[in-house]
Formats: structure tokens, C-alpha cells, sequence
């Protein structure tokens, strides 16, 4: 048997709000009834304790959504970053689903230019910065033929700008940089 708090929880992310904090907390006769019919009339009773407790600090009730299409997908940079020679510049990332990158692929061109003339010198997440450490990488390290590139980064929210940093090494000759992530994309 599960308990109330596993399904219901006072805000998180990626929850729906289903009371606010006038009298009476919308469909709460619904989760109260499906609650008592199907755990029991003490898990019931848990819930309106819980409840009475969360209203009176204020609070309101959420009822985790139900999250769908959940798949591999590719996140592509929203435009190519054009570099001239020794030159920086940023790309940017937006999405409108939840999406979890799991791995970076780079590729940069032009005259002369591989993914080791280019640096990466700075990834954010919203305001979470991706590098355990300030400094720069070859993008070479992600690059479309590198391995053991999977990586753990923070879960990108729809409609937050997502930055990533590029450098040109090459003092002669501009790049192009073409950037794309892969990772679980969840509606």
C-alpha cells in the first residue's frame, strides 16, 4: 500500500496545482473518495490530516502530473556560431519539453579547422554552470566519433536559454560550430 506522500507533495517541479487556498480545494471530495477506495480509509484520513495541516501553514496541494512521450530525442544549437579567427562566441539552446541531455556532439568547419581548433569554454544550464571547473575544452571532446562522451547535465526547462561558449584557437582562419544534444525528452 502506498502512502499519500508519495503521490501528492506541498509544491515541486513538473506539478499541477489542484487547490489554491479559498475555501474549498478543488476536487478534493475526488482524491479524498479515489484515496479512501483504494488504500483504505486510514491513508483517507492521512490525507485530510495532511491537508488541514498544509492549509493552515498557507500552503496548497499538488498532485504530481502525469508525464508522457517520453523518448530519445535531439536538442539542435538554435543557430550555427560563425567564429573568425582567435574570436569567441556563444550558441544558444531553448526547447518547449522537458529535456534531459545526456550527450554534446560539436562539430566545427572551415579552412583549416577541426574540433581540436575550437575550444569550449563555457556551458550553462539556465544559470547552472555544467563544468565542474573554469576553463576551456577542446571540442574535440565532443566530438561526433568520440567516446565514453555521456554526461550528467542538469535537466533543460522549456523556455529557459541555455548557453554554450566557444572559442577559436586558430589565429588565421574563422569556423563554423554546429552543436546539437541528445538526450530524453518528456511531455
Amino acid at each position: 500500500m502506498s502512502n499519500y506522500d508519495d503521490d501528492y507533495a506541498l509544491l515541486g517541479s513538473m506539478d499541477e496545482i489542484i487547490g489554491d487556498d479559498d475555501d474549498e480545494l478543488l476536487g478534493l471530495d475526488e482524491i479524498i473518495g479515489a484515496v479512501a477506495a483504494t488504500r483504505g480509509k486510514k491513508a483517507a484520513q492521512r490525507l485530510v490530516s495532511k491537508v488541514a495541516a498544509v492549509r493552515q501553514a498557507g500552503g496548497v496541494i499538488v498532485r504530481p502530473k502525469n508525464m508522457s512521450h517520453k523518448g530519445r530525442k535531439v536538442l539542435p544549437m538554435n543557430a550555427a556560431v560563425s567564429l573568425a579567427a582567435s574570436a569567441s562566441g556563444n550558441g544558444t539552446f531553448l526547447t518547449n519539453e522537458l529535456f534531459r541531455p545526456e550527450r554534446l556532439v560539436i562539430s566545427c568547419t572551415g579552412t583549416s579547422i577541426t574540433n581540436d581548433s575550437v575550444d569550449v569554454t563555457a556551458m550553462e544550464i539556465g544559470t547552472s554552470k555544467q563544468f565542474v571547473y573554469s576553463g576551456p575544452v577542446p571540442a574535440s571532446v565532443f566530438g561526433a566519433g568520440a567516446f565514453d562522451t555521456a554526461v550528467e547535465f542538469d535537466t533543460i526547462n522549456p523556455g529557459i536559454q541555455n548557453n554554450i561558449s566557444f572559442t577559436n584557437r586558430d589565429g588565421t582562419n574563422a569556423a563554423v560550430v554546429r552543436a546539437a544534444f541528445l538526450g530524453t525528452s518528456v511531455k
